[in-house]
């Protein structure tokens, strides 16, 4: 199927609704040719617990509460047959039943309230690999799904390895609804571990004032992302039960691995100081655990370095030198000076930095002098400087490498 571009759509639009009132109709700024990168080729569900989905009968199909759910799917060409040359990974989401919504009636006349549909509460989201066209992917039924029986929608999006290449499709042929009783009780809650920045930090330990939290959960019936009542993943920040963090929509699973899987969120200009931060999580089967973490908010007036180091070191040929600081989101002016052991410095380099995140790897040195001759073995220092231009703030910090 061939797409139009955005700004044909918008034309179209105007010209089948042209004895509306047109105010109401936005207008397209831009390239008029764009068109939005809607995958071409379909990814399909083709079987459920074995079984081929034309062939399910009603019961089969239906997706039970604390079920455990295996859906194999593949990836299709342009003309129906399958890719057996893709290889890469595909998302699955899997959706409850949709629900009815009401607009606000917000406009000039109040009384104009209009139902809509729209997609039920995310049940499960993973990632699986796709060979040869191929996946499978298995979840348990969270317990807290809507329990009359209604249509499931599963959105599927895959990628190819390098990227180059994504696809997408749905299914709207299971059902989902009621509750598996015969199933074995589990009543131990999900292991948690809790992080700031990376998976080095440690309860207590010392962070800039916009820290990520990185959250690593695992159970063996899988996580609950369904929101029942009482039952999202929140982290609650110095004992504000008022304002938790909702952490449902940023926790997806390993890759072929629903039992585990992790989420990064965002903590952005902390007060300086010491803070508390409790994860709460649930599994499947309702059963919760809670993770409380402690860390001091250092002073974040100044740019600061720390955890500096290259690697490899011992040298070769050439090293990386890493470091943390506490700029994110702001171009850097970094400055590397090289010196012998008598303090004659043999190389530097000053280089504009745009820093994502708190670290710096993107930085190296060949190993060789300013005259471009490769440096004797033995020990050298080395200086890094990092200057800030918004704050007009500057840091520096010295280390050791070895030659071979």
């Amino acid at each position: 199927e061939e797409y139009t571009s955005v700004a044909e759509a918008l034309r179209k639009s105007k010209n089948e609704f042209r004895d509306v009132n047109q105010k109401r109709i936005v207008f397209y700024l831009g390239d008029p040719a764009l068109k939005l990168n809607i995958p071409k080729r379909e990814v399909k569900i083709t079987h459920m617990n074995g079984i081929a989905v034309a062939d399910l009968s009603d019961t089969q199909r239906q997706l039970k509460a604390l079920d455990t759910v295996e859906l194999e799917g593949a990836v299709y060409n342009y003309d129906g047959t399958q890719n057996i040359e893709f290889d890469g990974t595909v998302t699955l989401q899997v959706f409850d039943k949709s629900v009815t919504r009401n607009t606000l009636g917000n406009d000039n006349d109040g009384n104009k309230i209009m139902e809509f549909s729209a997609l039920g509460k995310q049940i499960f989201q993973g990632l699986a690999s796709v060979r040869k066209g191929q996946f499978l992917s298995s979840f348990v039924v969270p317990k807290d799904i809507s329990l009359d029986v209604g249509e499931a929608r599963i959105s599927l999006i895959a990628f190819s390895e390098d990227k180059s290449e994504s696809m997408g499709g749905y299914s709207d042929k299971l059902t989902i609804g009621g509750l598996n009783s015969d199933v074995i009780d589990d009543n131990q809650g999900p292991a948690i571990a809790v992080y700031l920045n990376d998976r080095a930090f440690v309860d207590g330990g010392k962070v800039f004032d916009s820290p990520m939290l990185l959250v690593d959960l695992s159970d063996q019936n899988g996580i609950n992302t369904a929101g029942g009542i009482g039952h999202d993943i929140t982290a609650v920040l110095d004992g504000n039960l008022i304002s938790p963090y909702v952490l449902n929509a940023y926790y997806t699973t390993s890759l072929d691995d629903f039992t585990n899987g992790s989420l990064e969120f965002p903590l952005n200009e902390l007060a300086t100081g010491m803070h508390t931060l409790s994860l709460k999580a649930w599994d499947t089967h309702n059963n919760p655990n809670t993770q409380t973490i402690t860390f001091w908010v250092k002073d974040n007036n100044s740019i600061q370095l720390e955890n500096t180091f290259n690697t490899p070191n011992p040298v070769l040929d050439q090293t990386t030198f890493v470091f943390k600081h506490n700029r994110p989101r702001e171009l850097l002016e970094v400055k590397i000076f090289i010196f012998a052991i008598d303090g004659k410095r043999i190389w530097h380099t000053t280089q504009n930095v745009f820093s994502n995140g708190y670290f710096i790897d993107t930085l190296s040195w060949n190993a060789t002098s300013y005259s471009g001759q490769p440096a004797n073995k033995g020990t050298y220092l080395y200086t890094i400087e990092l200057i800030s231009a918004l704050s007009g703030s500057s840091d520096s910090i010295s280390g050791k490498l070895i030659i071979n």
